[in-house]
């Protein structure tokens, strides 16, 4: 595939993320929390692809990402073996494992997504839903800073419309009580 090509599939799926990524923490229903995370994980996964070499280390979070709301959504609807701590367990040692498959060309950048997705694995996890919306700020945090490094515009709106569809659902969690 040309760079042209490329920049363009970049484009489009970064418009897509940005639309997708302000509803994922609005919902007071982990189903729907851990559906909408998914498509966003999906459509994110081809931005960074796209991105190239920087953003690597983003698509492969992205990609680990989509088979955990998968597992997740399973745990949600209460599906036995789903409901294990192993999942858990899997998720964050194979985030933490990326920085390995990455470092050469994303050097300490690499780590913060795998931080956030650690983080966000077990907002994720957690049938708790305003606990997961209070563990998913801190690793917006990351993402944003992670975004900023490898320039990734799109990736950085976005990651600012989860922080504030995460307040925004915080806010509503803490009135509807």
């Amino acid at each position: 595939m040309n760079e042209k090509a490329k920049y363009i599939l970049y484009l489009i799926t970064g418009i897509i993320g940005l639309i997708i990524s302000f509803f994922i923490y609005i919902s007071k229903r982990k189903d729907k929390i851990i559906i909408t995370k998914l498509s966003c994980d999906l459509i994110w996964s081809l931005n960074f692809f796209f991105k190239g070499a920087l953003g690597y280390a983003g698509a492969i979070q992205n990609f680990i990402g989509l088979i955990r709301e998968c597992i997740f959504y399973g745990k949600s609807k209460k599906i036995k073996f789903l409901q294990s701590k192993i999942w858990l367990f899997i998720f964050c040692l194979a985030f933490c494992s990326i920085p390995l498959l990455t470092w050469k060309e994303v050097g300490w950048y690499s780590l913060l997504p795998s931080i956030a997705s650690v983080m966000l694995t077990i907002s994720l996890f957690v049938d708790n839903v305003k606990l997961s919306k209070i563990v998913v700020i801190p690793a917006c945090l990351l993402c944003i800073l992670y975004t900023v490094l490898i320039f990734n515009l799109f990736s950085l709106i976005a990651n600012i419309l989860i922080l504030i569809g995460a307040i925004i659902g915080l806010i509503r969690e803490y009135k509807s009580k």
